[in-house]
């Protein structure tokens, strides 16, 4: 089994009983480059970089949790793979889905770190043109950026018919979310300049910046952002003026106003904010 962008060994790990040879192939663990951890290998390298033929034992397993997204040319990495690994090996990758993405109007989702966005159809189409096999797939509704979607495919058996995808119908419903999306971020950022004060942030998200952006604010209204990861306690953006708190750090009174600014964990924010007796919660989506 190969986990191509494992760093934190968590799933080679979590599959020990299944797999008799375990790799991580990930630049991230250049520090560990070719030590065994665990029982697991270690390369600390970039995919394109290992030949997975000779540098390791040909896998019949091969998997990649959000990391296909970030690939450059994933055609040459399936090529790569289809010729490296045994002809029968069995692949399987999640990624954000993009479907669920305009769905879920998570436009804020869409940024520099990933080259790639896939749907079932789009995907299914790569791996035609590449001679891969679509195997089946999952949604996991609930995953990051609006929502993850998960293919097993493997090499091509038999020369299959080039998939149709409506290309007008797509851009259609795309356009269409992307005018509510705008429209319904003008009025939330608008509605937080009128948020009685105090007003304070909930969820120290990595993109809170990008949140910003869409929202047409600096976020100077809020008094701090609130965090329940105690080690955050003091933390400050690089491009966002405003403080990171640890809730206990703070003297919150009833009544206070709260913006929740992690659109990765809605829900749990939410509940906690209920407990604090807001006067007014502002969820800046509500797709």
């Amino acid at each position: 089994m190969v986990d191509i962008g494992g760093n934190d060994l968590f799933l080679a790990k979590e599959i020990s009983d299944c797999a008799a040879t375990r790799t991580v192939i990930d630049p991230i663990c250049s520090d560990i480059d070719q030590q065994v951890v665990d029982g697991i290998r270690v390369i600390g390298r970039f995919v394109e970089q290992v030949d997975l033929s000779s540098d390791i034992e040909r896998p019949d397993l091969v998997v990649f949790r959000h990391t296909l997204e970030h690939i450059a040319e994933p055609r040459k990495l399936f090529g790569q793979l289809f010729q490296q690994c045994s002809p029968d090996c069995l692949y399987v990758a999640e990624v954000p889905c993009f479907e669920n993405l305009v769905e879920a109007m998570r436009f804020d989702a869409i940024f520099h770190q990933h080259f790639q966005y896939y749907d079932l159809a789009a995907f299914r189409h790569l791996l035609w043109e590449c001679g891969g096999e679509y195997v089946a797939h999952s949604y996991n509704h609930q995953g990051s950026c609006g929502g993850a979607l998960l293919v097993a495919f493997r090499r091509a058996t038999a020369v299959a018919s080039k998939p149709e995808i409506d290309v007008d119908a797509r851009i259609h419903w795309i356009e269409k979310r992307i005018s509510a999306y705008t429209q319904q971020m003008a009025l939330m950022g608008q509605l937080l300049k009128e948020l009685p004060r105090p007003v304070y942030g909930y969820g120290a998200g990595l993109m809170m910046a990008t949140l910003a952006y869409h929202l047409g604010t600096d976020f100077s209204e809020l008094d701090c952002v609130l965090d329940d990861d105690p080690s955050r306690d003091g933390w400050e953006y690089e491009n966002v003026h405003v403080t990171v708190r640890h809730p206990s750090s703070v003297d919150l009174q009833p009544n206070s106003s709260y913006v929740i600014t992690s659109l990765e964990n809605v829900r749990p924010i939410a509940r906690r904010i209920v407990g604090l007796q807001p006067r007014r919660v502002l969820q800046p989506l509500l797709a």
